[in-house]
């Protein structure tokens, strides 16, 4: 039995893709405890529906949540899951959506908060770094704007 057979004999769901340059990989299934999770979830809130400023608008909602909650709550918490990919790809279109929008100085305002934040437990976590970093980078752009 191949490795790939040995792949597919797993019950989450995977399957056999052919690539364009026609190598066979595998496609990573979802699990049966993920995909109730989600689904739960769509029953609970339903379908998202986005207008245009719905990045801004939902992190200012995520923000102002957070704040309202007394200092001892906030300690170790955030206002997003820093190691969540979707929260943190919101944010980084957040912030790039306001700077393509030319409000620089929102965007600052923002970008500084991020990058102030201070975590032992993720701080060493990669993901975690290449958000910060790109956080950095757009604040660089906007400084050179803004000035």
């Amino acid at each position: 039995m191949s490795t790939l057979e040995s792949q597919l004999k797993s019950t989450d769901g995977s399957v056999l893709v052919k690539t364009s340059t026609g190598k066979i990989k595998v496609r990573k299934g979802q699990t049966e405890e993920a995909f109730l999770e989600q689904k739960q979830q769509f029953l609970e809130t339903g379908p998202q529906i986005n207008d245009y400023n719905w990045l801004i608008e939902d992190y200012d909602k995520r923000l102002e949540k957070f704040t309202q909650l007394a200092p001892e709550e906030r300690k170790g918490k955030h206002f997003f899951d820093p190691l969540n990919k979707v929260d943190t790809e919101k944010i980084i279109r957040c912030l790039n959506l306001l700077y393509y929008e030319k409000r620089y100085d929102e965007c600052l305002q923002r970008c500084h908060f991020l990058i102030g934040i201070e975590d032992a437990d993720i701080e060493k976590n990669k993901k975690f770094q290449l958000f910060k970093s790109d956080v950095a980078s757009i604040k660089s752009a906007c400084e050179l704007k803004s000035s």
